[in-house]
């Protein structure tokens, strides 16, 4: 991630959609692929950690931006603003 990203600062590596996709190696040939369809694509949760997943508006939209688009893990320091609640 931080060699796709050019940083080494581990809190800027994802902090918004752009830079989460360009970090993982998305890019528009995955446009439409079932990313868990292969092992290698998928993220699967740890059934024995607890994670605790909240929503937020998005950033910097204005167009459906009452919808929850935004989903972070309570308490994350790797959100570029943090979650009102």
């Amino acid at each position: 991630m931080k060699k796709r990203r050019g940083l080494d600062e581990a809190k800027r590596l994802c902090s918004g959609p752009g830079k989460l996709t360009q970090a993982l190696g998305i890019t528009g040939r995955h446009h439409e692929m079932n990313l868990c369809a292969d092992p290698r694509h998928c993220f699967a949760r740890n059934a024995n950690m607890a994670v605790d997943v909240i929503t937020d508006a998005r950033v910097g939209i204005t167009r459906s931006a009452h919808y929850p688009w935004r989903f972070t893990l309570r308490g994350s320091e790797f959100v570029s603003r943090a979650v009102k609640l």
